[in-house]
């Protein structure tokens, strides 16, 4: 179980850290994004079987490489919908929270809408121009 005095000291701690993903989203297409999270509660859900405690995270999404730049672009659901890209920041997460909590991997849940852009990181991908060869 997870107190919540627990989850405010390591808030406290990563409140200003930026954190790097890489991974496959599609076969053979990978991407790197850099993220910011947010712990926000904790829900009991089963896995295998048996109830654990999940810690509930929010995601935002503060710069990427080019390659994520122009699929979002394209593809204005991409963070909501990509199964392998939350699967990579759930992982990612957990391996981040793992000095916190003893070595222990926490098991991390995304709610339906955890993952956001950054609003700068929005309006750069908004301001875009995709006919330009030189991205």
């Amino acid at each position: 179980m997870f107190s919540e005095e627990k989850i405010r000291k390591v808030n406290k701690v990563i409140k200003d850290m930026v954190f790097d993903c890489e991974g496959e989203i599609h076969t053979g297409m990978y991407v790197n994004i850099e993220y910011e999270f947010q712990i926000t509660g904790t829900k009991k859900m089963i896995s295998v079987g048996e109830w654990y405690d999940f810690l509930v995270v929010d995601i935002t999404i503060v710069d990427g490489d080019k390659r994520f730049d122009i699929l979002s672009k394209l593809m204005p659901d991409l963070i909501t919908k990509e199964y392998r890209l939350l699967v990579n920041l759930d992982m990612s997460i957990s391996d981040e929270l793992t000095y916190f909590f003893n070595g222990n991997n926490p098991r991390i849940h995304i709610p339906s809408g955890g993952v956001k852009l950054s609003d700068d990181y929005q309006n750069k991908i908004n301001n875009m121009d995709l006919t330009n060869p030189n991205l």
